[in-house]
């Protein structure tokens, strides 16, 4: 019966063990674009004998390998605090993930501004619900110890929060002090405050973060299906890179090789199950009330008043960052694709990239 090559699906899985079969399941399956492609290389060793006769020579073959590329759309999983669905393909690339949520998106300790005399810890009691970061600023107005000392607490404005700004917060030890977006933290104070004590603190929203690593890298299990044939390949491991055009989806280009796991015939491809982030079909709106809402999982904040106000506000200047979108977001303009960035922050010894995932 005749195969078609059109028809593919596949589905990866980390592996425990290097080259141990991970049985990646319908719900591992991986939303490739463009071309998908698995070939079989063979390694092979010329014996170079001395021959009395013209002719060509014996090689014997020494190792099977398997090799697959495909590019996967560089999409968030449109969940803050959730990796994106093609997360563990780039573990085998030689990254490593962070998922950050919970308290942790507190600060662990404020920081001091000029001559601040009095000192404090605490303990970070309830998450803050912000999705973009909020530097807090905690300045003394009434001298004291624990129970005396008040606060004015702030925050600047973002594209989707207002200002916050609340006087008189009192410090009391074991006592909840609230902060903006919901935060909560338990102080303990040390040395007794003076007006015009200031202090900064951090909160940021729930995210994944990916940096390079060099050793214990993962590998895969994957599996490719053509039609009825499934090539497999085992203990995966490969390169990425990512392609950002104008007037493009950003993708990811990927390069694996494995050990040959066999190809096999099987009935029928299997019914795969795409995850978050995977299939990133939307509908399609004429006229979307703001640029900024179809490239971030938000209510637009920009009424059509203020658009109007402002014509030149056709992009979210939070739009630092690439951000995906979520399911039935409208679909970016041209013009807004363009727009889209990738951060890369460098520090000491390391660069890595950065994107808020959802």
């Amino acid at each position: 019966m005749a195969q078609s090559f059109r028809v593919k699906a596949a589905v990866a899985a980390l592996e425990g063990t290097y080259g141990t079969d991970a049985v990646p399941t319908s719900t591992d399956a991986v939303l490739f674009t463009g071309d998908l492609n698995v070939s079989v290389e063979y390694e092979t060793v010329a014996r170079n004998l001395v021959k009395p006769f013209m002719g060509a020579g014996e090689e014997i073959p020494v190792g099977t390998t398997m090799k697959l590329t495909g590019d996967v759309e560089l999409a968030g999983s449109g969940t803050q605090g959730t990796a994106p669905a093609w997360g563990d393909l780039i573990l085998a690339c030689g990254w490593a993930e962070t998922v950050v949520t919970g308290v942790g998106r507190i600060a662990s300790a404020a920081t001091a501004l000029g001559a601040s005399v009095g000192t404090f810890t605490y303990t970070r009691t309830t998450a803050p619900t912000c999705t973009l970061p909020r530097l807090v600023t905690l300045t003394c107005t009434t001298g004291g110890a624990s129970g005396v000392a008040a606060f004015m607490v702030a925050a600047p404005a973002t594209t989707v929060d207002i200002a916050y700004s609340q006087t008189g917060v009192v410090m009391t030890d074991a006592a909840a002090f609230a902060l903006p977006n919901g935060a909560v933290i338990t102080p303990t104070v040390g040395t007794a405050f003076t007006a015009g004590d200031s202090y900064t603190l951090q909160l940021m929203p729930a995210y994944v973060y990916y940096t390079p690593v060099s050793d214990n890298i993962a590998s895969l299990s994957q599996y490719v299906h053509f039609s009825k044939k499934r090539h497999k390949l085992l203990g995966a491991r490969g390169n990425m890179q990512i392609n950002q055009n104008a007037k493009g989806i950003p993708v990811i280009k990927l390069d694996f090789m494995g050990l040959y796991g066999g190809i096999a015939h099987e009935g029928v491809p299997p019914a795969v199950i795409w995850r978050a982030g995977k299939n990133r079909c939307r509908s399609i709106t004429t006229t979307p009330p703001c640029l900024c809402c179809t490239a971030m999982p938000r209510p637009c904040t920009h009424s059509a008043t203020t658009m109007a106000q402002k014509p030149s506000t056709s992009i979210c200047p939070a739009r630092n960052s690439f951000r995906s979108t979520t399911a039935n977001r409208p679909v970016p303009s041209p013009s807004s694709i363009r727009r889209w960035r990738t951060g890369i922050i460098t520090r000491p010894s390391r660069t890595w990239c950065w994107a808020v995932f959802r």
